[in-house]
């Protein structure tokens, strides 16, 4: 996987096309968290959606890994809103 800040690219995505750059620094802060906290809900969903599965064996390595690096970015933002840093 090249990049492995899925999340992150989303929100770029959606920062562009929601014209944030026109808004303050504050709102821009309470998007950026409010847009990592729908993909934290998001992922709780699917990961307890995966574990309820009787056919495990759907799910491949690549589902994995990438299931591994969204959880991996979205704690580590979860750090830095608690650390003050996003």
């Amino acid at each position: 996987m090249k990049n492995p800040n899925l999340v992150e690219q989303e929100w770029r995505s959606f920062f562009v096309a929601a014209k944030l750059r026109e808004v303050g620094a504050t709102q821009q802060r309470e998007m950026r968290r409010a847009f990592f906290a729908g993909a934290r809900g998001l992922l709780s969903m699917m990961m307890r959606a995966l574990s309820d599965t009787d056919d495990a064996d759907e799910v491949t390595e690549y589902d994995e890994k990438v299931m591994h690096c969204i959880s991996d970015e979205l704690d580590a933002f979860g750090e830095d809103v608690k650390a003050g840093r996003a």
